[in-house]
């Protein structure tokens, strides 16, 4: 869990949320914010959110049990109290926006490189690859595993104090609006977008819905002088080029200020060749698939234009490893047998399983490639269609397309592509007794748990 020291006077708070919403002594102060009553040990300004499952105003008498010295809350929470505690609270109209304007407050504070990455695909490889790259350099504040929605990208804020030089934080979206406001919360320097692909289609509707949603990032970087990162090999993205004064582009594309270009070796992990203004260099990863080459020259441009050397940019890409110890992966390696288990199981849509099963498909060095596919969540009324065509696309890339979900099971009936399974253990067992010398993909979306197939053939 993330921790901060992010301390608020009355005065402070009284510019944030207006003084008649401040019913604190006049000597108060907090010494950091927490959302979760559990974790308060004294001094904190507790701030009770409210989800579909739970309401931190519940929580809140604990809270100052364990030692909390006030809580932000609603004010109708408030007004509806008919005895009024004799506690320190701040109130407003959402705790969730208020959360997120007392990280903005805190983050203004501070006077240092703040990039923010968006995007449909990629952005945790991202922004772990560019954070690679910059704490040689710099102290670094990263985004903590999930942590870039809105609850997460406040904390991650908050925990911002005057021993870091720099900042890179993913903001992530499901439904129109969320990149306006995490930009706001964020105020960043620099803003980079991965791609535009099919995420989310349950609100953002179809792929002019997601341009909407993610390029917001870039109007606020104009808006503030801010510089853009522009994918130029994204055709939707590089439209933004010519009307984005100070900016960044990158990709293959000759027009780009940073041009990049890689080649594979056997095991799949790309050389990348970078050329900016008067500087080349290459660089290897440690990683296989096409997609973290493709992060890696996104991560890159950040590396450029905070005006790191090459050599340290370069260092950045080659020690960048995704190793992690989570049971899911982000196309992380694994020996079984002969055979090697492509681990991708973090999350998936459209866009990122056609380029995991095109990463799949340049495993030379095996001689039979085994796709394991599990549903993609959050389409809405696209769920056919895009399933249909995946299924389509793996029985071209694979020898073997083995899936579960209730929608690769629709589309297994209507292509007669595949083998459908009613379980994880079903696959797993299949697998076991799988063509030696095989490649094996697996991915689905996160609610799918896919991983489930991973740990059984390793006997987890």
């Amino acid at each position: 869990m993330i921790s901060n020291k992010a301390s608020f006077d009355m005065y402070e708070l009284s510019v944030i949320f207006g003084e008649d919403n401040v019913i604190c002594d006049d000597t108060f102060s907090c010494l950091s914010v927490s959302t979760d009553s559990r974790k308060i040990s004294g001094g904190e300004l507790f701030v009770a959110l409210k989800g579909e499952s739970f309401d931190g105003h519940d929580k809140v008498i604990d809270a100052f049990d364990s030692g909390a010295v006030a809580a932000l809350v609603s004010k109708d929470w408030y007004d509806s109290l008919k005895t009024k505690p004799n506690n320190n609270y701040i109130l407003c109209k959402d705790t969730l926006d208020g959360l997120g304007k007392l990280a903005r407050f805190h983050r203004d504070r501070f006077r240092l490189p703040v990039v923010a990455i968006a995007g449909s695909n990629g952005k945790t490889t991202t922004k772990e690859i560019c954070s690679s790259i910059l704490e040689l350099k710099f102290k670094t504040l990263k985004t903590y595993k999930n942590f870039n929605n809105r609850v997460g990208v406040p904390l991650m804020l908050l925990s911002l104090d005057e021993t870091y030089e720099a900042a890179v934080l993913e903001i992530g979206t499901n439904e129109p609006g969320e990149i306006a406001m995490l930009s706001n919360i964020c105020n960043p320097t620099h803003g980079l977008i991965t791609n535009i692909g099919k995420e989310h289609l349950e609100f953002l509707l179809n792929l002019d819905g997601v341009e909407m949603e993610e390029t917001f990032l870039f109007g606020y970087l104009r808006s503030k002088g801010g510089i853009a990162l522009i994918n130029m090999d994204d055709d939707r993205l590089s439209r933004y080029e010519p009307i984005l004064d100070n900016k960044l582009s990158f990709g293959s594309n000759d027009s780009s200020g940073l041009k990049a270009s890689y080649s594979f070796d056997e095991t799949l992990c790309a050389t990348i060749s970078f050329e900016y203004e008067e500087t080349k260099l290459s660089a290897k990863l440690q990683i296989p698939g096409i997609a973290p080459a493709l992060n890696a020259i996104a991560a890159a441009a950040v590396g450029f234009i905070l005006e790191l050397p090459a050599e340290t940019i370069a260092q950045g890409i080659e020690r960048f490893n995704n190793q992690d110890d989570s049971d899911y992966g982000r196309m992380k390696v694994i020996n079984y047998k002969d055979c090697i288990i492509l681990n991708d199981t973090y999350n998936a849509n459209p866009s990122s399983m056609m380029m995991s099963l095109q990463t799949l498909d340049k495993m030379s060095s095996k001689s039979n490639k085994i796709a394991v596919l599990g549903d993609m969540f959050e389409l809405g009324k696209e769920a056919e269609a895009e399933h249909l065509n995946i299924l389509l696309m793996a029985a071209n890339f694979a020898d073997e397309v083995l899936l579960l979900g209730d929608n690769m099971r629709a589309a297994h009936k209507k292509t007669g592509k595949g083998q459908h399974f009613e379980n994880h253990e079903g696959i797993a067992e299949y697998l076991k007794n799988a063509t030696l010398n095989s490649a094996i993909l697996v991915k689905g979306s996160r609610g799918m748990k896919m991983e489930k197939v991973v740990n059984i053939l390793l006997g987890k």
